[in-house]
């Protein structure tokens, strides 16, 4: 079973979401259907976070409610990424620095430090240890990494020009080594890395929770020199898999990649995947002449 969201057109109706029971899709309205959803936390049937644009919406199984944060006097636009542990402790970034912490009563803006920013995705491994990853859309050779340990947030990579900074020190570098334009973050309990995906390659910040340096993984390592890095998800620190455009679908042993070539498609664009148990779902889309078609990937391990 899995659910996805994004943006579905049929000749009869519009539709935002999709559910898959194992044997056929459902296609699903989340309220009218006709807003793009960008991201889902998916606890059980009866307790699914969504977001479209700016705002976060619930649903409780028997209704979708949509909150309006900006009537609550919140200035922020938080529809790009969720992490929580519970419906009494979430956490939704997007657009301007946006970060807005929801604790099963109220919601509350957190302080970026930037509204230059537009914050991609946040991950944690626990209540207390989460990292967020984002960057100027305007410019981007501006990236920005930050920690969320105990609700304290502090900036612990940045780049900007040639420059890049961990935890505030300088350094300068050369054009091609360095990780800007983060799309996804990831980690687990039992590595000092900090992994991430970007338009520039695959990376990992070494030395958690404040890394001190950057192995990066470049492009020309992969099939495709212009492939467009959009997510990634995994298991473990060696079992990660990482999607993008021309129909990249990676495999990270922690070594190396190894890469699905019968998904080669220059049409194809997957824009998340997400990984549970044995099981990878990939999403996106596929240029298919004058039309877009939704694109959805399941692969099983045997």
């Amino acid at each position: 079973m899995c659910m996805v969201v994004r943006e579905i057109r049929t000749d009869t109706a519009n539709y935002n979401a999709a559910h898959w029971d194992g044997e056929k899709w459902e296609l699903i309205k989340i309220l009218s259907g006709n807003s793009a959803i960008y991201s889902i936390k998916y606890f059980n049937e009866n307790d699914i976070w969504v977001t479209s644009h700016c705002f976060p919406i619930h649903w409780n199984g028997n209704e979708w409610t949509l909150y309006h944060i900006q009537n609550m006097g919140l200035d922020a636009c938080v529809g790009n990424s969720i992490w929580g542990s519970s419906s009494e402790n979430m956490y939704f970034v997007g657009d301007n620095g946006s970060i807005v912490h929801y604790d099963g009563s109220n919601f509350e803006k957190m302080e970026s430090g930037t509204e230059v920013i537009d914050f991609t995705d946040i991950y944690g491994i626990d209540n207390g240890n989460m990292w967020i990853c984002g960057y100027d859309n305007d410019n981007p050779k501006n990236s920005l990494i930050l920690s969320l340990i105990d609700d304290k947030l502090k900036k612990i990579y940045e780049t900007n020009e040639n420059i890049y900074s961990f935890n505030d020190k300088i350094s300068h570098f050369s054009s091609t080594y360095y990780c800007n334009v983060p799309s996804s973050i990831l980690t687990f309990e039992n590595t000092d890395k900090i992994f991430i995906s970007s338009f520039t390659g695959f990376a990992e910040l070494i030395g958690k929770p404040y890394p001190n340096r950057v192995q990066l993984f470049q492009q020309s390592d992969y099939r495709y020199r212009l492939t467009s890095i959009k997510s990634m998800d995994g298991r473990d620190k060696n079992d990660i898999y990482i999607c993008g455009s021309k129909g990249l679908l990676t495999h990270f042993n922690g070594i190396t990649t190894i890469e699905f070539d019968e998904l080669k498609n220059d049409n194809y664009t997957y824009l998340k995947c997400k990984v549970k148990d044995d099981i990878i779902v990939a999403v996106g889309y596929d240029h298919y002449g004058l039309l877009t078609r939704a694109l959805v990937t399941v692969g099983i391990r045997e």
